[in-house]
């Protein structure tokens, strides 16, 4: 794209438009060369826009000397190429004064950079000459790369114990070996109590607690519990408790609905405890719930008889009784109607069907082949207006319900 556009004129027949066309070219021209930066420096001689090379390349830098110059290609290399002797590690994290990784075997590392890359060395880690031997090394200082002389293993062991001035107490499992204060070896797994004082573990104690040099733990109170430290199994144990050393003269007899003798731990339920107000009540079956044989409840009298009353049938063209609802039942006739086969029939379940003709009367009932009557024949309604008849069942299964029927029994 053309950085400066003149007007070409033809002719100069027309001093106007010669004179217009000669003044705009040198405004453009005026414009341009405010646009170009000056090779001799003078002004105006900085970019006021990004600068692209198109791949080529800038010639003849000095080397940088301030931190608003570009860096040469020699300066980076100086930077970035350690000497004949340089140890192979990369440096850390450089800034202009940064420090270099660690120091390999060979030599010191070349000079730092402004920005070199961080890597991983190779080589031995070092600390300061006065390091112990065995002891445990620590970090010197935060995101360095030294280290510094650390803690010795009891120093340390004391602070998992909770303090560094041996008067906490702690509790530590043997290893086979000794440990923090203890002189003879512990056995693999054996459980020593801390207690205050110059020894972080103790070896001896006294009053109804003790505690040997060896560790073993004996409790003896007279009168209450005795371990020996040989009651390793449960049926050592066992036999403690069952001699009385456990809460001989401290555990009573205890009276009420649980009973024991003094000393022992074996309990017996009073005769006579367990009455109805102490069975809980969602425990008790309701009617309904007997209607229904909800499994794990109680029967009481009264929810036998409230499952017994009777239970209304809806009239309707259909008639179907829920033998889940009720025990037995009763039912008017508006109409004539069918007696659909139950539903939820429970093998066993016997009752009544009272069946009432209403004012009009003559209703007949036509019964679903469940209802089995003597000699395969279903019997007919009594048909004066306001009778009663009495349907017998029980139950052998959902397509086998024995009948019998007592007519007019009003």
């Amino acid at each position: 794209m053309a950085k400066l556009t003149l007007t070409d004129l033809a002719n100069l027949q027309n001093e106007t438009t010669a004179v217009n066309a000669i003044n705009a070219n040198n405004t453009a021209i005026e414009t341009a060369l405010e646009n170009t930066l000056s090779r001799d420096g003078t002004t105006p001689n900085t970019m006021s826009a990004s600068l692209d090379m198109n791949s080529n390349r800038i010639l003849n830098l000095p080397d940088a000397i301030s931190d608003q110059e570009p860096l040469t290609l020699g300066q980076i290399q100086a930077v970035l190429i350690p000497g004949p002797q340089g140890d192979p590690g990369d440096t850390g994290p450089q800034g202009p004064q940064g420090d270099t990784g660690p120091i390999g075997p060979e030599g010191p590392t070349g000079p730092t950079g402004p920005t070199g890359p961080t890597g991983s060395g190779s080589g031995d880690v070092l600390g300061p000459a006065t390091n112990t031997d065995n002891n445990i090394p620590l970090w010197n200082g935060a995101n360095t790369k030294t280290l510094k002389d650390g803690l010795t293993p009891s120093t340390l062991g004391l602070a998992l114990l909770g303090s560094a001035t041996k008067t906490a107490h702690g509790v530590i499992l043997g290893n086979g070996t000794s440990a923090f204060g203890v002189t003879a070896a512990m056995t693999d797994g054996q459980l020593l109590v801390g207690q205050s004082g110059a020894d972080p573990l103790p070896k001896t104690a006294s009053g109804d607690a003790t505690v040997a040099a060896s560790g073993a733990i004996a409790v003896t109170k007279t009168g209450g519990v005795s371990f020996a430290a040989s009651a390793t199994t449960d049926t050592t144990v066992a036999s403690n408790i069952s001699s009385g050393t456990l809460g001989a003269g401290r555990m009573p007899a205890l009276t009420g609905d649980v009973t024991t003798s003094a000393g022992a731990v074996a309990t017996t339920i009073a005769a006579g405890a367990v009455t109805y107000a102490k069975v809980a009540s969602g425990s008790i079956a309701s009617g309904a719930e007997y209607q229904a044989a909800t499994a794990s409840k109680l029967l009481s009298a009264a929810g036998v008889w409230s499952a017994g009353a009777l239970t209304t049938l809806t009239d309707g063209a259909t008639i179907t009784p829920d033998f889940s609802a009720g025990i037995n039942f009763v039912v008017t006739l508006g109409g004539n109607r069918t007696l659909a086969a139950p539903s939820n029939t429970k093998v066993g379940q016997s009752g009544i069907i009272i069946i009432k003709q209403d004012g009009t009367g003559s209703r007949t009932l036509t019964f679903n082949s469940a209802y089995k009557f003597a000699g395969g024949t279903d019997p007919s309604l009594t048909s004066t207006a306001s009778a009663t008849d009495i349907l017998y069942y029980i139950v052998e299964d959902s397509t086998h319900i024995h009948c019998s029927l007592t007519s007019n029994s009003s």
